[in-house]
Parts: C-alpha cells; sequence; structure tokens
C-alpha cells in the first residue's frame, strides 16, 4: 500500500507519450504510462515467488512486506526504462532478483537492457534462466533464440524457433528466423524443408 501512496504523490509526464492527461490535484497524470504501470502491477502478483537463491522449482511465499517491494522495484523499473534510464532502470531489476532470484519478468526486464547495451552473453544466461523457470512465455522464448544467434549459437537458436514455430503456427516469421538459423549451420536441405 506504501508504494500505491508513493505513486499518487509523484508526478509522471513523459513528453515521448503524447496521450491524454488529466489533474488529479497531486500533479499531471499521463494516462498511457499510468496504464501501463497499473498493468504491470496488477500482473505482478501472479508471478512465480520464491526465496530460493538458485533456480530450483521448490516454491515458498515471499512476506508481504517483500512482495511489496518486490512490485515497487519493478514498476520503478519499468518505469526508469520506459523513460530511457538503462542504468537506474537495471538497478532497480536487480534489486527484483535480489528479493526474488526466480523472477522471471526481471530477468527478461534486465536482459532486453543488457542486449541494448550489448551486453549480450549476460542477457543470455537470464533469459536462459527467465525460460526454464517460465517455459511457456513466447516473448522469453523469443529473446532466448534471438540470443543464442546473436552469440553464435545458431544450433541452440533453431531449435528454439523450432519450438515456437509449433506452438505458434500462425506465426510465419518463427518459421523463417528457424531457417535463417539453420542456413547460418550450413543445414540447407533442412532449411528448404523448414520453408515449404
Amino acid at each position: 500500500m506504501k508504494y500505491f501512496i508513493k505513486i499518487l504523490n509523484s508526478k509522471f509526464h513523459v513528453s515521448n507519450f503524447k496521450l491524454l492527461t488529466w489533474d488529479l490535484g497531486l500533479g499531471t497524470w499521463n494516462l498511457g504510462l499510468f496504464s501501463f504501470l497499473l498493468i504491470i502491477a496488477l500482473a505482478l502478483p501472479s508471478c512465480k515467488f520464491s526465496k530460493n537463491a538458485s533456480l530450483s522449482k521448490e516454491k515458498t511465499a515471499l512476506s508481504e512486506k517483500d512482495k511489496i517491494e518486490l512490485m515497487s522495484e519493478f514498476v520503478d523499473g519499468t518505469r526508469e526504462k520506459i523513460t530511457g534510464n538503462f542504468e537506474k532502470a537495471a538497478h532497480h531489476f536487480q534489486k527484483c532478483l535480489k528479493i526474488d532470484p526466480r523472477h522471471a519478468a526481471a530477468m527478461y526486464e534486465l536482459a532486453t537492457i543488457y542486449e541494448f547495451q550489448k551486453k549480450d552473453a549476460l542477457a543470455l544466461n537470464l533469459m536462459k534462466d527467465a525460460t526454464r523457470i517460465d517455459t511457456q512465455n513466447e516473448w522469453y522464448r523469443l529473446l532466448l533464440a534471438t540470443l543464442y544467434a546473436k552469440n553464435g549459437y545458431f544450433n541452440e537458436s533453431a531449435k528454439v524457433y523450432k519450438q515456437l514455430s509449433m506452438d505458434f503456427q500462425g506465426k510465419i516469421e518463427y518459421y523463417y528466423e528457424w531457417a535463417n538459423a539453420l542456413l547460418f549451420q550450413n543445414k540447407y536441405k533442412e532449411a528448404i524443408e523448414v520453408y515449404e
């Protein structure tokens, strides 16, 4: 609850977002940014929580204080990322991982920052962990496949794109990326089969 009071006392205005703003007597609010942060805050409790530093499958609930702090850090990190403050955003997402080392969403957000900063090896390690925690998340798997390819691991990239192609058959771009990963391995016959 403290965090939401903190949000209400903050003034949000991002010049890049030319959306409806309104005044609540507490400052000008940007509807787009507020809506995004609200969605994140509402979706965060559905994330998996664990106190273990390892990535074991054992689940332990966080205390209410830890949950609030985790949510606060995640929303702060998201806000900083949106406004282009990547160093501050990374700091907040790292704090999330100290509170909950199995927080896949924080791993994903931190990995996207590392990828932007050309720290692809760090991003790849985070996404390996995130996809072990949440095996079905399409966006985590997509970033993992992309990072495998950027780091020259085309065989692994092809495997992930193949699975994405099977799981999301309506998305033709996954087939193209799968075939491209095969081409980088000189597996021309297999790539042609994917194109067919």
